[in-house]
């Protein structure tokens, strides 16, 4: 648990920072200046060396504060900053998938930096005795969920949310003080962090409990000290030492309070604020909130587990000639290949192996695994496997596809994978292409339309995303944006298909919009293929 007034938050999550401990003295020119006037019994020179001693505290302290500061704010808007000069670059080679990610990346930094700045100026105020302080009913669970917007996307750790209860303070304030106190558990815990929210009877708790290793005896009378910090040893992460003792000082601006304890292996920092004085009647109590950024996840060890024996179950879904289909007739063009597995969703394996750097093996064997499988009736269906840029790119690619008919696979990729370089790409899909492999862009319409994704590409397939065949409350939109795909892929010589088609409402709407093949439950569920005749391999007749 912290040892720290402060942590540092960015982009890559929250993390402790180690090293020399110490507490800078309040220390100030006005102090130097009277030491320098005290009259006593001691010699003019001890007192002169005791005020340049002070002063050249008071000018390390200074650095030192004004480099964390620097740190902590000019870190997050360097990022910002440079991360809003790439995405107005429009000559940029990214993918939408990459900006996606920027945009994300961007918030969450620009957030960091408004977060430092106010405990800055809330440090500021309050030694100027200016700072404004609201008292108005505060719900401290919805406190609680602001405070954590950014956890599951930044936290490796589980936040556990428990109680309901309204204080009176200021709100602004109170989500300050909840987020110091969440990002100290984070930066000094261990995985588990849980919230606890209960009233008395003339006061409301806040208690932030984490199971890291707690406070040494020798700092609890500093933990709650301006500018005390817990500095690395290498100076690369210096804490502004404000965290805690911004969150004591605001507490106490509203006739609150926070100290710490120790309790059960465990350290909690209580935040008790005045209760409302009035009856609150719910007539259901909300249950507690788990956030869990690797709840029911695939872990490392449960990707390579999965790699060494079977891999993923893989099941096919037919796409179809829709205008056949409407004349009553079954024209089964392909069938895609999608991935099962044990428990949670695809892109969590596919996430959690990336993140232990095993995507690229779990993709390569669900893809033999599709291939193995594939066994359709008609004998000119095609295979279509899904992959990310990375797969494709790579030279592993060839030896999985090997000794297969080129022209029944296609490998799909996502408008919104991340593509590092389209030069790359596109190098390694033309040298696919002239084996007779073709591309399908899958995904168009999922976010924003990426046309330029498109035409760098190159496709000979484009597959529009569920959002524009099922959203009933734009379908004017929708089907503007749909009929304009079809006129563009008709010029370019592109096939179009339609992703979840449900309904026949849907089938004939697309109909209507020009879209003649497609795919979803109307058609067929995703499924084993049942035939025995393999007929993806050269040697088949």
């Amino acid at each position: 648990m912290s040892n720290a007034g402060g942590a540092a938050f960015g982009g890559k999550g929250l993390g402790p920072v180690r090293g020399l401990k110490g507490t800078l003295p309040m220390a100030d020119s006005h102090t130097v200046s009277a030491i320098r006037r005290r009259p006593g019994r001691r010699g003019e020179q001890e007192y002169r060396d005791l005020a340049t001693n002070l002063e050249r505290k008071l000018a390390e302290e200074k650095d030192a504060f004004l480099t964390a500061a620097a740190y902590h704010i000019g870190t997050p808007l360097a990022a910002v900053v440079g991360l809003s000069e790439i995405l107005g670059n429009r000559t940029r080679d990214f993918s939408a998938g990459v900006r996606s990610e920027m945009i994300d990346l961007l918030g969450i930094e620009a957030r960091e930096s408004e977060h430092v700045v106010n405990n800055v100026v809330a440090a500021a105020r309050l030694d100027m005795g200016v700072l404004e302080v609201e008292a108005e009913p505060v719900d401290l669970r919805a406190v609680v969920e602001t405070a954590t917007l950014d956890w599951t996307r930044t936290q490796r750790s589980r936040l556990t949310v428990t109680g309901e209860v309204k204080a009176r303070g200021d709100v602004k304030w109170i989500t300050q003080i909840v987020s110091n106190l969440l990002r100290n558990a984070v930066a000094y815990g261990g995985e588990s962090v849980s919230v606890q929210l209960t009233e008395g009877f003339n006061k409301v708790v806040l208690e932030v409990t984490d199971d890291g290793e707690g406070v040494v005896d020798e700092d609890l009378e500093k933990i709650f000290d301006r500018y005390y910090a817990d500095r690395s040893a290498d100076g690369e992460n210096p804490s502004l030492g404000l965290g805690l003792s911004v969150a004591r000082r605001l507490a106490r601006s509203m006739g609150g309070d926070i100290r710490y304890s120790r309790f059960n292996g465990e350290s909690v920092f209580e935040l008790s604020l005045k209760k409302v004085r009035e009856e609150v009647k719910r007539r259901h109590r909300l249950p507690d909130a788990v956030i869990d950024p690797l709840a029911d996840r695939p872990t490392s060890d449960s990707v390579s587990e999965l790699l060494a024996s079977s891999g993923p179950t893989m099941v096919y879904q037919p796409i179809v000639d829709m205008r056949a289909a409407n004349n009553g007739q079954e024209r089964v063009l392909g069938y895609e290949s999608l991935a099962r597995f044990p428990h949670s969703s695809p892109p969590e394996w596919f996430e959690a192996a990336g993140s232990a750097d095993m995507r690229l093996d779990l993709e390569l064997v669900a893809m033999r695994t599709a291939i193995a499988g594939f066994a359709p009736a008609s004998n000119d269906a095609f295979l279509a496997l899904n992959l990310s840029d990375a797969t494709l790119i790579s030279s592993r690619l060839t030896s999985t596809l090997i000794d297969l008919d080129p022209g029944r696979i296609v490998l799909e990729l996502s408008e919104s994978a991340r593509i590092k370089s389209y030069e790359v790409t596109r190098r390694a899909v033309d040298a696919l292409r002239d084996r007779g492999i073709r591309l399908a862009v899958d995904d168009v319409g999922a976010d924003e339309i990426d046309l330029w994704h498109i035409l760098r590409l190159q496709p000979d397939i484009i597959k529009i995303d569920r959002r524009l065949v099922a959203d009933a409350e734009n379908v004017r939109r929708n089907n503007a944006l749909i009929r304009g795909i079809t006129v563009m892929a008709s010029d370019l010589g592109i096939m179009v298909v339609a992703e979840a088609v449900e309904t026949e409402k849907e089938h004939q709407r697309l109909i209507e919009l020009g879209v003649q093949f497609g795919q979803g439950y109307l058609f067929g569920r995703p499924q084993p293929l049942q035939w025995k005749t393999k007929v993806l391999t050269d040697h088949q007749d």
